[in-house]
């Protein structure tokens, strides 16, 4: 997962002559997301694409099938597939990713992220990972990001309407990842139709690390502790998570009732703090009562 896409840089390069293909490489993006861009602010004179055939046989050599060529060049799938055909070059045709793997810290940060900011589209045979975070805290999400080099991703900016109480703008960044089968035991979150917490997932990959972004997430500090935004959890949720804390951490915590909010006590922040201060990014010491080293 690379940084997001520097605008103005390819539509300078675009204004020197550079071709769609030499701005993708030189900015390590794909043809699709460069192309894109540039027809959206009209600078294409044609939405028609030639093939890039050697493109096409290198990417097919890789093993790539037809749909991960399509996402990663811009190029319609059924384009891919007839030029590919029609040159006699090998090829996978499949509709989907090939299945990539998730290392334990991954998966560490990733079950930390998902019951935080990140959320699970299963909707399909395969998930992918989205999320958003406002804009002052794009370090932070990169620096998560930065953890699935393996796994291709699209970053953008979010501008939504005006809120209506305060009729601002709250800027935001956000991602979405590839659909692929690596994400499909997480599913488990959503089996009701809503995230939940379960005891496997928290037992098999919640740890300091998954903590500490959880936190970073949705934590803030209050006048003796801490508390964590666990609104959308349902009760037996709560009541799994406060006993994983108990069991696996030793912090003790209180529910809020009328907000689902999770408080840790004041006798267990000290514990809270030991546990996550090695792993909170620089950008997020602000959130800490008492300041950790920095790190990120």
């Amino acid at each position: 997962m690379g940084k997001y896409l520097d605008y103005k840089k390819v539509e300078d390069l675009f204004n020197e002559d550079v071709s769609v293909l030499e701005i993708s490489k030189q900015l390590n993006k794909s043809y699709g997301t460069i192309y894109s861009h540039l027809s959206r602010k009209g600078l294409l004179k044609s939405n028609r694409i030639k093939l890039d055939l050697d493109l096409l046989k290198k990417l097919a050599k890789e093993g790539l099938s037809c749909a991960e060529i399509s996402r990663k060049t811009g190029y319609k799938e059924i384009s891919v597939y007839h030029s590919l055909k029609r040159n006699n070059i090998e090829f996978h045709n499949g509709n989907v990713n090939h299945v990539k793997q998730l290392s334990d810290i991954q998966k560490n940060v990733l079950i930390g992220s998902l019951y935080g900011d990140f959320s699970l589209n299963s909707s399909t045979i395969n998930s992918r990972v989205s999320g958003i975070h406002c804009l002052e805290q794009e370090e932070y999400l990169l620096w998560k990001l930065s953890f699935f080099n393996n796994i291709d991703t699209t970053i953008y900016y979010h501008n939504p309407k005006p809120d209506k109480r305060t009729n601002k703008v709250y800027k935001g960044i956000g991602f979405t990842s590839e659909y692929n089968s690596c994400f499909n035991e997480f599913k488990e979150m959503y089996e009701s139709g809503n995230k939940e917490i379960t005891y496997n997932l928290l037992s098999k990959y919640y740890n300091d690390l998954s903590l500490a972004i959880h936190f970073m997430d949705d934590g803030s500090k209050t006048k003796s502790s801490y508390s964590l935004a666990t609104n959308c959890f349902n009760n037996i949720s709560l009541k799994i998570y406060q006993r994983y804390l108990k069991n696996k951490f030793n912090i003790e915590t209180n529910i809020w009732k009328s907000s689902n909010v999770l408080y840790i006590k004041a006798k267990s922040r000290f514990t809270f703090e030991k546990i996550i201060s090695p792993y909170i990014h620089k950008s997020m010491q602000y959130k800490l009562i008492t300041s950790p080293c920095k790190i990120g």
